[in-house]
């Protein structure tokens, strides 16, 4: 994560934000995915979270993504491609 300069929309201009980036790179399914040996595609997520009234998040962020939540193997919402790295639900 990286606290840059500059607020979210809504926050006073003296805010700073975390800005939060996952990325995954392309590889192949391990036991625990839904579809073992199959080639998956990576993505590149960046997150923007208000410093300090997202500090709480943030934690629950790091938690959440440590215990494989956020993110799992599936169809892309957006482009109807599958075995692509897509959001756990969150949006």
């Amino acid at each position: 994560d990286y606290v840059e300069p500059g607020a979210l929309s809504g926050f006073p201009a003296s805010s700073r934000t975390r800005r939060i980036t996952y990325e995954f790179e392309d590889g192949v399914q391990g036991p625990d995915h839904p579809e073992p040996g199959t080639r998956y595609r990576g993505t590149r997520r960046d997150c923007y979270l208000p410093v300090p009234e997202g500090d709480a998040v943030f934690r629950r962020l790091r938690v959440a993504f440590e215990r494989r939540l956020i993110f799992r193997i599936g169809t892309s919402l957006t482009t109807g491609r599958s075995n692509c790295v897509v959001w756990a639900g969150i949006h």
